[in-house]
């Protein structure tokens, strides 16, 4: 089933991992090669598998939880030492020697960070909803512009347009000037309220709202994707997306220890000056550090340029608060630090770079489809507020104790701010009349950003906040601007990019949370109010996601009469499948049984060879390798050619789909063994689902070759075999075969 995402080939690749004595480990879905993929993760998560000897499929089941808490404790960690770490003496009339207190409550910004970091989900489950209801109303959802030019069209001339002309409309549609886009989305947002006004009233007479379970978990991580006229395919998923859709993915596995890098450069910047470290200890936190930054290269390589840029700029930062100048020992300083950070780095994930190759690498400037506001509110609203709340409040900090004398004689600065302020505000104006909507929020926040941080006196902890959300947020707009080359639209590059962006906000989030909270005693009510109502709201309605969306994800059971089990397998004993291209619902009882009957049996790595049907991608393909971890010939077919880009290795992807579809379905006993030989397949397996897609002759080949001596049956179960190789015998019928056919 398609809605077990991308487990299948986490699986096969933990379990290659856990069975690999060499690295790089090999692959499961590609016989003879190595695995060509930021791998890493499955090293650290399956080291303690090892060492406890738990089962894989037990295992799985147990890492998700655990990573869920890992990265829980990260994000409140990080939040807790950074409230912690800002203390200010109490203000006139208390004594000068009183010690200082803290700003905020640092239990209440780690638990704030925690919920938001790993418990609650963006907005957007009340758009899915409103969607229900709008649809229940009559609502159509609009593919874009080009379709509300197109009823134009209709409305004034009666006629449907031609192809030729909806290809004009589309071409207008991107060339569209701003008025006419805003009349679009006001006539549409029109048509939507009156659509859920509609549906309500539906709804209530006893009609029933058209959300498919599923709707509940995946639209909120398909805000863009499902976008009027934004496409792009770009996902915008949250970890506690992540974690309940239950792929053990190179993001989820790196989630803590970006949390970690987080924790590390804070501390660096906290204790830069204030604290006597001997040498040594600072060369191991340093190379720690470099640890973390490192592999993240090896676990998600798409988090590795970022926490490398941040952990630099944050450790030369907190070089200058050590040092506060410059000379000869404080630039070497500087040299030997950042060097002998980036050194470290790049040593410690060589043994995974030094094998790892890809075409995809370069930067593209991204044309189509640009995140409207509405989206932006509707995914980082609550960081948002928040975020804001924490600007204002600082804000006002900082003006209470400003003099109006103190700004004598510093006109030149305040015209110099004021032609900046005006000057970002204009390209921001301009970029959204071009379509860039997020900048119209993210310049001007971080305008606002860049002298709070450099207010004279400014604590360390508040700079550093001030940073993670201006991080944060130029990620969000660079997204808007650049792609990657090679990704899906631009998939992948809103996906791992938001996400980072998610655990920066969440730190945030959770430390303004704990200062504002702590400054509100002393709010008259009206203030309170104004406050905590939108904030209470927007919670609400975040935490509407995980309410809605794990009650629909428990509904996607392969066999839902099962009982809850640790077991990621025991579904296979009773499950039944209809294949998607044939007719035939089989039972994956036998392949349970194969599988457990390799897993007992088979030591070492051998090849396998097992049929594949033709929709190949997050369906049933590839089983036996997945639950095994044993090398099939290959897996899933587009995952592999991603994986491998060069040429012509792409075309040898489709070679191998093209071989065992013919050595099933050839009579020929001789293509069979010249297959089985190429690839020096080991054990074939035969079951229910290669017997359903297999032709007639193809299966009595197999018979054949048994009284040839050229295979042997290992294991039988209700029709169900797995054939052991001889590969001795094979070679010696082809040198035979080809002996005969020569004159």
């Amino acid at each position: 089933d398609f809605k077990g995402g991308e487990k299948p080939m986490d699986f096969a690749y933990f379990n290659a991992v856990l069975r690999s004595t060499v690295f790089p480990p090999y692959d499961p879905w590609y016989a003879g090669g190595f695995i060509n993929y930021y791998y890493f993760g499955f090293v650290l998560v399956g080291s303690p598998v090892l060492l406890l000897q738990i089962v894989p499929a037990f295992a799985y089941n147990l890492i998700i939880p655990t990573l869920f808490a890992l990265t829980g404790i990260g994000a409140f960690a990080a939040a807790f030492n950074i409230v912690h770490a800002w203390r200010e003496r109490p203000p006139w009339p208390a004594a000068p020697e009183a010690p200082p207190r803290p700003v905020g409550n640092p239990w209440a910004a780690g638990i704030a960070a925690l919920l938001l970091c790993v418990v609650v989900g963006n907005l957007d489950t009340i758009r899915v909803m409103g969607i229900g209801l709008a649809t229940l109303g009559g609502y159509q959802m609009p593919l874009g512009m080009e379709d509300w030019y197109a009823r134009q069209f209709r409305e004034d001339s009666g006629l449907e347009p031609t192809p030729e002309q909806m290809d004009f409309f589309r071409q207008q549609a991107a060339r569209a000037p701003f008025f006419e886009k805003i009349a679009y989305e006001l006539e549409h947002s029109a048509t939507l309220v009156s659509s859920i006004f509609t549906g309500l009233v539906r709804l209530s007479g006893g009609a029933t709202l058209p959300v498919g379970s599923d709707r509940w978990y995946w639209g909120p991580s398909r805000v863009l994707t499902e976008a009027p006229g934004v496409g792009g395919n770009a996902i915008t998923e949250m970890p506690y997306f992540t974690f309940l859709y239950g792929d053990l993915h190179a993001h989820m596995i790196n989630l803590p220890v970006i949390l970690f890098v987080i924790v590390f450069v804070f501390h660096e910047i906290a204790a830069a000056g204030q604290e006597r470290r001997s040498l040594l200890a600072r060369c191991l936190a340093l190379a720690l550090g470099a640890l973390a930054v490192g592999l993240m290269e090896a676990i998600n390589t798409w988090d590795w340029p970022s926490f490398l840029l941040f952990s630099v700029i944050g450790l030369g930062y907190a070089w200058w608060l050590h040092w506060q100048r410059l000379d000869r020992w404080s630039l070497t300083a500087l040299v030997a630090t950042i060097s002998g950070f980036l050194c470290l780095s790049f040593a410690f994930a060589y043994p995974y770079t030094v094998w790892y190759a890809a075409t995809y690498g370069s930067l593209l400037p991204w044309t189509e489809g640009k995140t409207p506001l509405w989206a932006y509110f509707d995914i980082h609203g609550l960081f948002l507020f928040l975020l804001i709340s924490l600007l204002v409040w600082e804000t006002g900090r900082w003006l209470r104790g400003v003099k109006v004398r103190a700004l004598r004689g510093q006109g030149h600065w305040l015209l110099l701010a004021a032609l900046s302020s005006g000057v970002i505000l204009l390209a921001a104006l301009i970029a959204t009349l071009t379509g860039y909507q997020v900048a119209l929020i993210v310049l001007p926040l971080v305008m606002w950003i860049v002298p709070l941080f450099f207010r004279r006196g400014q604590s360390r902890a508040m700079q550093f906040v001030l940073v993670l959300a201006g991080f944060a947020l130029a990620m969000t707009l660079g997204v808007e601007v650049i792609v990657l080359g090679g990704d899906i639209g631009r998939q992948n590059t809103v996906f791992k990019f938001y996400m980072q962006v998610w655990l920066l906000f969440s730190v945030m989030g959770g430390v303004a949370f704990a200062w504002l909270t702590r400054s509100s005693d002393t709010w008259s009510l009206r203030l309170n109010v104004l406050w905590y109502s939108p904030l209470l709201l927007l919670f609400i309605i975040a935490a509407l996601f995980p309410i809605m969306a794990t009650r629909a994800r428990a509904l996607d059971r392969m066999v839902p009469e099962l009982p809850l089990t640790l077991n990621g397998m025991d579904y296979l004993q009773s499950a039944r499948h209809g294949l998607m291209d044939y007719a035939d619902v089989i039972s994956l009882a036998n392949d349970y049984a194969i599988i457990r009957w390799l897993q007992e049996h088979v030591r070492g790595t051998p090849t396998i060879m097992e049929g594949r049907s033709l929709a190949s991608e997050y369906r049933y393909n590839g089983r036996i390798a997945i639950n095994t971890g044993l090398p099939a010939v290959l897996g899933w077919n587009f995952h592999q050619r991603q994986q491998r880009t060069f040429d012509p290795l792409p075309r040898l992807v489709e070679m191998r789909e093209a071989n065992i579809k013919h050595f099933y379905n050839t009579a020929s006993v001789l293509d069979a063994v010249n297959i089985l030989r190429h690839y020096d397949v080991r054990y074939i397996v035969v079951s229910d689902m290669e017997q359903v897609m297999t032709l007639p002759e193809g299966l009595a080949k197999f018979d054949a070759m048994v009284s040839l001596g050229l295979l042997s049956i290992a294991f039988e179960q209700d029709g169900a075999r797995v054939y052991a190789v001889d590969q001795a015998a094979l070679t010696e019928y082809a040198f035979a075969s080809r002996d005969e056919a020569q004159p």
